[in-house]
């Protein structure tokens, strides 16, 4: 360890440290005025990116973020690269010099320091905003899959629920969403979330949970060539199944599936109500075990359902969302129908006219989006997009058109043409 003396004699200070308060101070003083003008060379200018540098593994890659210093201050969308130019990492930023920085000056997980180890060239694509920045992200992350992204990489891994369109339906989890008749809830990017909304669902609700539906005793085998067993399952002894498969049901069962459709549609406020009943009358019976399992059961619905309406609600935005271009003097314009961009055009300040704006509004309402299923990459699209303008709602970028229906009167599509034309110069970057 280095002692003040040793200090000293290294960077050579003109006081010499004597065990004196007034020589010790002075000789600290001088050390740490050339250690500020070292950290200053190196780029540091602040205490945390100084204890990040006296890491190994940062000084380690530390001499690259040479690569940052002629990088853009504004917003985009930037891609570490190796050697070979093959994508390693993508991001997106406000400030695209300071974003990269953080990349040597920050701890990183073990995945972004690999990416450090083997960069070689940092290429950035400005864009004139950050919702730019983040659909771009999102595009490119899902084009070049880099191997040291995970967020982006979701959609891999989405998972429903399903309540099959059988005459006597069963509930499961799958990755894949089918036009196929059936109910299905999600998706959700956590396959443990579906699987213990599947479980709720079969405790709170009598489903049968049998792969195949079983016959009467006496009826012919099924495909696999074996007999149906003659004996009820475990889940009908303990009246946990309604039993099709063995007792005849005038209706019960259908009205089950009604109540279980409405949960996966995200509306469970009537089961919700009962379930904190049956907890409030678990807990005064000192039944703590069940009590517990039922406020489990409440926390897993309310969790599910608001992913199902987070997407939900995503699907039914409509709406013109403004942003300065890159550009001078011009302003972004995306068009989003049913959650999903349709239309993406430029706007210059000096000629967008109200016909441009009324045509604009006329194409988005006539769009047909793709309804569900949707291909996997485009959730993460739809969901971003419905969360920036539930966020910034309020914000006049966000020009919300009337959804399908009787609100889409010719007066309203009118009066919001004349509201994008009125924004748009908010929008453009150095308009006085």
């Amino acid at each position: 360890r280095a002692s003040l003396a040793h200090l000293a004699a290294h960077f050579d200070t003109q006081t010499k440290p004597s065990h004196r308060a007034l020589a010790d101070a002075q000789a600290t003083a001088e050390i740490l005025l050339i250690l500020l003008a070292m950290a200053q060379e190196r780029g540091l200018h602040t205490l945390e990116e100084v204890a990040r540098f006296c890491e190994p593994s940062a000084r380690r890659n530390y001499h690259k973020i040479v690569l940052t210093e002629p990088l853009p201050a504004g917003p985009g969308v930037y891609i570490m690269q190796d050697e070979q130019r093959r994508p390693l990492y993508i991001g997106k930023a406000e400030n695209l010099r300071r974003r990269t920085r953080d990349h040597f000056l920050q701890k990183q997980a073990h995945g972004a320091r690999q990416a450090l180890e083997l960069l070689h060239t940092i290429r950035t694509i400005p864009t004139g905003s950050e919702f730019e920045a983040l659909l771009l992200e999102l595009r490119l992350i899902a084009q070049h899959k880099p191997p040291y992204n995970d967020h982006g990489t979701r959609a891999q891994s989405y998972q429903y629920v399903k309540l099959t369109a059988e005459e006597y339906p069963r509930l499961y989890a799958t990755p894949n969403r089918l036009d196929d008749g059936a109910v299905y809830a999600g998706p959700f990017r956590k396959a443990g979330m579906a699987r213990r909304l599947v479980d709720c669902l079969n405790s709170l609700f009598p489903l049968r949970t049998c792969t195949r539906m079983p016959a009467a005793a006496t009826a012919s085998r099924d495909l696999s060539g074996k007999a149906p067993s003659p004996h009820a399952c475990q889940r009908f002894a303990l009246g946990a199944c309604l039993g099709p498969c063995r007792i005849p049901l005038n209706g019960e069962y259908q009205k089950v599936v009604g109540e279980v459709s409405h949960v996966l549609r995200g509306e469970y406020q009537h089961l919700d109500g009962q379930l904190e009943r049956r907890q409030e009358e678990f807990a005064k019976l000192l039944a703590y075990e069940q009590a517990a399992r039922t406020r489990d059961f409440r926390e897993t619905l309310t969790a599910a359902t608001r992913t199902i309406r987070r997407l939900r609600e995503a699907l039914g935005v409509y709406a013109i969302v403004a942003y300065p271009a890159v550009e001078r003097h011009a302003v972004a314009l995306w068009g989003i129908a049913g959650g999903q961009v349709v239309s993406r055009e430029e706007a210059w300040l000096d000629t967008y006219s109200q016909s441009d704006a009324a045509a604009l509004v006329a194409a988005i309402c006539a769009a047909v989006p793709p309804h569900p299923p949707l291909p996997p990459e485009a959730i993460d699209e739809v969901l971003l997009i419905g969360d920036w303008v539930r966020h910034h709602r309020s914000a006049p970028a966000i020009l919300e058109l009337p959804p399908p229906g009787a609100g889409r009167t010719a007066a309203a599509l009118t009066a919001a043409a004349t509201s994008l034309v009125t924004r748009l110069p908010l929008f453009c970057k150095d308009c006085a």
